[in-house]
């Protein structure tokens, strides 16, 4: 008799305490070596209760800190950056689609420039692409609109650093451990660099650092970081992820089968035959972006290529920024 499957659940506390490293119940509090290695991470550490941070243009009972842990003077993340995100913008969301030739071409291209360390991916590179024609589009966009104001010094034309926050997976990264579970096991990473720098260096540049930071969620120290989230005294209270001009907040759903879901129950196996369109809903705020592949013809190269009918890469941007993504720098945009 087949040994019927258990029913999958939700990931629970247990679950996660199971694969976090060190004594997660000691008096001493946090494994110093740890708190460490978890705070070596990529990670940003945005505090809702950072005095500084008040100013959300949205009321919220996340900035008060609980009058059981008054007064609380122990944070040490960084306060929300609400000046960086213009909420009164008028933002678009449009869906840019590259091709399996555009892809190799960028991939091939940015081999020429200097060389991409092994590791590097076609899904790297098409991130690094589209991370550098957007910033260059704000740039623009940024110097025009000083331009139309009273006026522009030098020190106005480029932002200081700017951040990719780029949503992983852990179901691969923690092995064994969401194989039972349901829903989206994430956390957002921050890859950080400077427009100045972003733009003056070659795309393969972009794309290795991307990929470099990606490498450092190993097992270990994202069970170090489980160690450090279970002493916070409220993990909840820290975002590790931000929107507004100076941002993007990618979620890529790449092999994810998001095409391969079967509503008819015919199990065909064809997809061209139920689904027409996948469309990932989400507000349309400042930043948002969506990798995934398309659904061209779904006749898949015999090389399995996941990138082979096609990318369709939707973002949610200002609309200045927009114009200038689809004027001066369209034609290298997608296609």
């Amino acid at each position: 008799m087949q040994e019927q499957l258990p029913y999958p659940g939700p990931a629970s506390s247990i679950l996660l305490d199971s694969v976090a490293r060190g004594d997660l119940n000691s008096a001493l509090g946090p494994d110093p070596d740890l708190l460490s290695i978890s705070r070596s991470l990529p990670l940003s550490r945005l505090s809702w209760w950072k005095a500084s941070s008040l100013g959300s243009p949205w009321k919220s009972v996340a900035e008060k800190v609980p009058q059981e842990l008054q007064p609380y003077e122990g944070d040490d993340g960084e306060p929300l950056p609400w000046p960086e995100w213009d909420i009164s913008k008028n933002i678009e969301s449009r869906t840019v689609h590259f091709s399996a030739v555009k892809i190799s071409k960028l991939f091939q291209d940015s081999l020429l420039e200097s060389g991409i360390p092994i590791g590097s991916t076609h899904h790297t590179v098409i991130l690094a692409h589209v991370w550098r024609l957007i910033t260059y589009a704000r740039q623009v966009a940024l110097r025009r609109t000083k331009l139309e104001g009273p006026s522009l010094s030098n020190n106005d034309e480029v932002p200081e650093n700017i951040h990719m926050h780029l949503a992983l997976g852990l179901r691969g990264r923690l092995p064994n451990t969401f194989s039972n579970t349901l829903g989206s096991p994430i956390l957002n990473s921050t890859i950080t660099t400077t427009a100045s720098s972003m733009l003056s260096s070659p795309l393969s540049a972009t794309a290795s650092l991307i990929q470099s930071t990606i490498a450092q969620f190993t097992p270990d120290k994202l069970g170090a970081l489980l160690h450090d989230m279970a002493y916070d005294i409220c993990p909840w209270r820290i975002w590790h992820a931000f929107l507004g001009a100076k941002r993007l907040l990618v979620t890529s759903w790449v092999r994810s089968g998001a095409w391969g879901v079967d509503f008819t129950g015919e199990g065909t196996g064809d997809v061209s035959q139920s689904l027409r369109a996948v469309l990932p809903l989400m507000p349309s705020c400042e930043g948002l972006c969506v990798i995934m592949e398309s659904l061209g013809s779904r006749k898949k190269e015999k090389s399995g290529k996941w990138w082979s009918d096609g990318v369709d890469v939707i973002c949610h941007l200002d609309e200045e920024t927009w114009k200038e993504l689809l004027t001066s720098k369209g034609e290298k945009l997608g296609n």
